[in-house]
C-alpha cells in the first residue's frame, strides 16, 4: 500500500549502497558546468570528513567553492531508500537550519555575475533574497527563482516583491497551487495562463512540473507544453526536478526557444531518472 513496513528491533541488509553529492543549487551548478556555463556555488557546508568528498567532487565538475561557507557542526545528510519502480522516500537530518547571510562579499561576487539560480533557501528573509535578485538585475542580469513548499504557503501576497523580480519562476503543479490558492486539481495549466495571475513581469516566464503528466510554461499571452520523454525504467526519481531546471536554463541561456527549451528540461530529468542519484544523469553538452 505504498508504504515501507520496518519491524522496530529488525535488521535488514540491502543488495547496494551509493555515496552521492546533492542538493538543489549543487544539482543545477553541477549540471551547467557540464553543459559549458561557469557557475560558482553559494551555500553552507561543514568541517566533517564529508567536507572533503564534497568539494572534490564539485571542483571536479568544475563548479567554482570560492562561495562555500565552512560552519562546525553542520550536518545535512539523506537516507534514501528506493523502491523497484525507483519512488523514493528520504529520511534526511540537518543539524540546524541554514542560515545563509547576506554579506558584502556577496554582494560584490552577485554583481559579477551575469545569471543567478536561487534555489530553494526557505530559512533566508524574503527581504534578502529580493535584495540578492535586485543585485543581479541591475547589472543587466537574468534570474531564475525555484521555490519550495514552505516558501509557496506563505501566498502569494508575502513572496509578490520576489516574483515581480524573477524572470523564470519554477515550481510545481502543488506548489503553485499553494502560491495561487486553487487546488491542484483544479488548475487548469493547458487552458490558462497563470503568468499574469502571478504579477510576473511581461517578458518573465512561469515554468511548471507535473511529473509523469509533462511540464509548461506560461508566459504573458501563451501556455507552452511538453510531453515529458518516454523511459524504458526508472532507476531513481532523486533529483528529476533539479535536472528538469538544468536542462531548461541551459535552453534559455544558449539562445533556444521556450518549446525547445522545454523539450530540454524533459529529456534532462529523463537522463537522471536513468542513474542513482541526482547528479550521475545529468547530461553533458
Amino acid at each position: 500500500r505504498d508504504r515501507f513496513t520496518l519491524d522496530i528491533g529488525g535488521k535488514y541488509v540491502v543488495n547496494t549502497f551509493y555515496e552521492v553529492v546533492g542538493g538543489c543549487g549543487a544539482n543545477v551548478a553541477v549540471g551547467l558546468s557540464r553543459r559549458g556555463f561557469q557557475c560558482v556555488l553559494w551555500s553552507e557546508i561543514g568541517k566533517d570528513s564529508l567536507t572533503k568528498l564534497i568539494r572534490e567532487r564539485l571542483e571536479k565538475e568544475g563548479v567554482g567553492c570560492s562561495l562555500l561557507e565552512h560552519k562546525e557542526k553542520n550536518i545535512n545528510i539523506s537516507s534514501i531508500l528506493l523502491s523497484q519502480t525507483g519512488e523514493r522516500t528520504i529520511i534526511n537530518h540537518r543539524s540546524h537550519n541554514a542560515q545563509m547571510v547576506l554579506t558584502d562579499t556577496i554582494r560584490e561576487r552577485v554583481r559579477q555575475c551575469n545569471f543567478l539560480y536561487l534555489g530553494n533557501m526557505p530559512e533566508m528573509p524574503i527581504t534578502e533574497r529580493v535584495e540578492l535578485v535586485k543585485l543581479v538585475k541591475l547589472v543587466g542580469g537574468k534570474v531564475a527563482v525555484n521555490l519550495g513548499v514552505k516558501d509557496c504557503r506563505r501566498g502569494q501576497t508575502q513572496l509578490s516583491e520576489l516574483l515581480s523580480q524573477t524572470d523564470y519562476l519554477i515550481v510545481n503543479r502543488y506548489e503553485l497551487s499553494d502560491i495561487v490558492g486553487i487546488a491542484p486539481n483544479e488548475l487548469l495549466l493547458h487552458e490558462r495562463s497563470y503568468h499574469s495571475t502571478l504579477g510576473l513581469e511581461p517578458d518573465s516566464i512561469l515554468v511548471i512540473t507535473d511529473g509523469a503528466l509533462g511540464s509548461y510554461a506560461h508566459t504573458k499571452d501563451k501556455v507552452y507544453f511538453q510531453k515529458i520523454v518516454p523511459v524504458e525504467k526508472v532507476v531513481d526519481t532523486t533529483g528529476a526536478g533539479d535536472a528538469f531546471s538544468v536542462g531548461f536554463i541551459a535552453g534559455q541561456l544558449s539562445g533556444k526557444s521556450i518549446q525547445e527549451s522545454l523539450l530540454m528540461g524533459a529529456t534532462s530529468s529523463v537522463s537522471v531518472i536513468q542513474k542513482i542519484g541526482a547528479q550521475e544523469g545529468l547530461l553533458f553538452s
